[in-house]
């Protein structure tokens, strides 16, 4: 893996369910034990953080075109 950064778009709930989207940038890592994961880091305070905290869950989204944006 490597150190670039991949745009993606994260879904996540809060603990009631209310879904919420942002754009942010991914890394993917390769732990000291040889097993690939996901670096997020969204920022605190902030929606997404406050829902991965909640729920421990997100769904990220790879966009191949950066114009896309959940605002859109």
């Amino acid at each position: 893996m490597n150190d670039a950064i991949y745009e993606t778009v994260v879904s996540t709930v809060d603990a009631a369910g209310t879904p919420h989207v942002a754009p942010m940038g991914a890394r993917y890592r390769v732990r000291s034990d040889g097993c690939a994961g996901v670096v997020l880091m969204p920022f605190k305070p902030s929606t997404t953080h406050d829902n991965i905290i909640a729920t421990g869950c997100a769904v990220l989204n790879i966009v191949t075109d950066t114009r896309c944006s959940p605002a859109a």
